[in-house]
């Protein structure tokens, strides 16, 4: 019995991908509103804490020395919105021009998209991170205003940051009331961001993190309704203060599941000004279906099953180019599995890379534009697919698909040792994931090494080999003169 490979990278793809899928939801929503906006549930209480940060930057720095090692940096062309005016404040104090360029942003506030970006980007200037302590950055802040004491972005800087300062002593669940020096912390960020609000009534920033602080302080929903209506009488379009009632009309905290409708469904009429309103309305529905609330989910989505590409494809009709949406519409087609449309933007984007798209980094956005040319070239006729194969190879020559893929494909030819140096470089690649494994369990087999390709089989299926996969390294089994490990109805035979 032949299996083709294929065959065999198609099917096991499909398995392994069904986890990313739920990326596609509520964790990515997140990306619009800044690299890791602490506004979602925060059960895991070490979120915002110093270690947590200390983790995440050791993390980073593995991934970026990765991305180093591999040549990314040369090879693209890297796009961020906050530039390097984030060491321009906190460790140059260049005040001034951080002054002239915020505002140089705030001039573009009739494009919805610019303006919500002008948002993201004051907010990563007040995001803690690991490195530079709250302490550090509350002294730089006061100095900022000290110099400029007229200065509204000054104000609403600190006022965001002393959220997260919060935030920080104090982790927990959004809507959770804040005590002790969290609190104190809150009520001095409400005094910058009114007088912020004061200082400039046609920003609807202040107004937005207010939302924020009437739920910490247990303000009530009468206030946070002011702060939203505040907001969105200025900007109709705007998105964070929709996301932030969202979550504070939560009957977790005090609201009812008849105001987050209401949310949900003005998300939806309100996206025809500003068509990337379409993610907090599916964003919406999302949370009522996990919350329990289905037959609300389906009353409030004319198709609970569209992607999130489309706000994004809508956006982009209204800002043509723009690199951070052709770099979203690549993340969330590939996510979704539709590998053409990924292929489509994937090509549009080219050697370019905007920092605060939704992939984490640039090493997962390289990692995912190879393993698309591996799907695509998985239907096309050799020499062709080859030739894609070798593309995606040299693209991310350390991820274990793009290396399994290629082995498989040298087996195909023929090349039992070439097909084994990549399988076995596959399994070094992510040793904890079965599709090397299962790669090795198609070596063995074609050169007839049953008790081999056994074991693979074995090793594949306790590293979580599921669904379809099953069936064909079954037949590998089965071939092998071993007892069959499914039953007829492709359920496991015995447990394994």
């Amino acid at each position: 019995m032949k299996i083709s490979p294929a065959y065999a990278v198609a099917v096991c793809v499909l398995g392994s991908l069904c986890a990313i899928m739920l990326v596609g939801g509520i964790g990515m929503m997140l990306w619009e509103l800044g690299r890791r906006v602490p506004l979602t549930s925060r059960s895991d209480a070490s979120y915002q804490s110093e270690e947590y940060k200390r983790i995440d930057a050791d993390r980073a720095r593995e991934r970026d020395a990765l991305a180093q090692s591999q040549g990314l940096y040369t090879r693209y062309t890297v796009e961020s919105l906050l530039g390097d005016h984030r060491e321009q404040l906190y460790a140059l104090r260049e005040f001034e021009a951080i002054e002239t360029w915020l505002a140089s942003l705030y001039e573009e506030r009739d494009d919805p998209l610019h303006f919500h970006n002008y948002y993201r980007t004051m907010y990563m200037l007040c995001e803690i991170e690991h490195g530079r302590s709250p302490e550090e950055m509350r002294e730089v802040l006061d100095d900022w205003i000290g110099r400029y004491p007229d200065s509204y972005r000054a104000r609403f800087i600190r006022g965001r940051f002393l959220i997260e300062h919060g935030w920080h002593v104090q982790p927990g669940e959004m809507g959770d009331p804040f005590r002790g020096r969290a609190r104190d912390l809150l009520m001095e960020a409400e005094a910058d961001l009114r007088a912020a609000q004061a200082m400039n009534p046609d920003d609807p920033n202040p107004s937005a993190a207010l939302i924020l602080v009437a739920m910490g302080l247990e303000q009530g929903k009468a206030e946070i309704d002011l702060a939203y209506a505040k907001t969105i009488e200025i900007d109709p379009t705007n998105l964070v203060a929709r996301y932030n009632r969202l979550h504070a009309l939560l009957p977790s905290v005090g609201g009812y599941w008849e105001d987050v409708e209401g949310v949900v469904s003005e998300s939806e009429s309100a996206k025809s000004r500003f068509p990337l309103l379409g993610v907090i309305h599916r964003y919406g529905v999302r949370l009522l279906a996990e919350k329990g609330k289905k037959e609300r989910a389906i009353a409030n989505a004319s198709d609970t099953k569209r992607s999130y590409v489309e706000p994004y494809l809508a956006q982009l009709e209204e800002n043509p180019g723009d690199l951070m949406l052709l770099c979203n519409v690549a993340y969330y087609a590939y996510k979704s599995r539709d590998y053409e449309r990924a292929a489509e933007y994937f090509a549009l984007v080219g050697d370019r890379f905007h920092k605060n798209s939704s992939f984490e980094d640039l090493l997962e956005f390289n990692d995912c534009r190879a393993t698309t040319l591996v799907k695509i070239a998985l239907d096309q006729p050799q020499p062709f697919q080859s030739e894609q194969l070798m593309n995606a190879l040299e693209m991310a020559p350390n991820h274990y698909y793009t290396n399994y893929a290629y082995g498989l494909a040298l087996l195909e030819e023929g090349k039992l040792e070439e097909a084994r140096q990549m399988l076995e470089y596959a399994t070094t690649c992510e040793s904890e994931h079965y599709l090397p494994w299962a790669g090795m369990a198609r070596l063995a087999y074609e050169s007839g090494n049953c008790p081999e390709a056994v074991e693979m089989v074995e090793k594949s299926i306790q590293l979580g080999a599921s669904g379809e996969d099953l069936h064909w390294l079954d037949r590998i089994v089965r071939e092998c003169g071993q007892a069959a490990f499914l039953d007829p109805t492709g359920q496991p035979a015995v447990e394994q």
